[in-house]
């Protein structure tokens, strides 16, 4: 049963921006199509037990509106470079995953200003 993803459509005249959100462990897999969804601004899949997201199709995603990105409480291991090519991506969320490095391409991102990692798994782990 697939009890919590939401998807909302907005606009006016001039634009129309797609959120999608879904949390509470439904999602292990990403699907490959939400980062072909050329109006999406908010993608909120935190709080599942992803472990990896889809490669691009090609060398970039085709998100290029999209702004806010949380995958925090995830089971990540790695991030795809692409994640920091995104165009318009302002805050990244990849805090509680299992993360114990970020590929060098962050420092390529051209909009990112929040940038949210720690892990409570590691800072335990170092204590």
């Amino acid at each position: 049963m697939v009890r919590a993803i939401g998807i909302a459509i907005s606009g006016g005249d001039e634009e129309v921006s797609l959120t999608v959100i879904t949390r509470h462990h439904v999602l292990t897999k990403v699907p490959q199509e939400l980062f072909h969804l050329v109006s999406l601004k908010y993608l909120n899949i935190a709080q599942n037990r992803i472990t990896d997201l889809p490669a691009p199709v090609g060398k970039s995603y085709s998100c290029p509106v999209l702004d806010e990105h949380f995958l925090q409480d995830n089971q990540l291991t790695s991030l795809p470079m692409a994640i920091f090519h995104l165009p318009a991506l302002t805050i990244l969320n990849v805090s509680n995953n299992k993360l114990q490095k970020l590929p060098f391409d962050l420092w390529r991102a051209p909009k990112l200003r929040e940038l949210m990692w720690h892990s409570v798994r590691a800072i335990r782990a170092n204590q």
